[in-house]
């Protein structure tokens, strides 16, 4: 699991990427290092990367995120 400093960091970085740039990251080149998000309705969704979350999470508007783990998310 993410510690709540780096959880927190992310969402900074995000916020400040939209403010100054009015725009979102559009691809990464980070190598493969899958994070597992959870929703605020306990779905949850797999990234390749940190990265890819957040350009996801920017590019569609997405705040619902409950929890974020580093690693696969693990099978149904």
């Amino acid at each position: 699991m993410f510690s709540a400093k780096t959880f927190l960091f992310l969402t900074f970085v995000l916020t400040i990427i939209v403010a100054i740039n009015s725009t979102c990251p559009e691809s990464c080149d980070d190598p493969e290092d899958p994070v597992c998000i959870t929703m605020i309705d306990g779905t949850k969704k797999q990234f390749k990367n940190a990265c890819e979350f957040v350009v996801e999470t920017c590019t569609k508007n997405i705040f619902e995120v409950l929890d974020a783990e580093e690693g696969p998310c693990p099978e149904i």
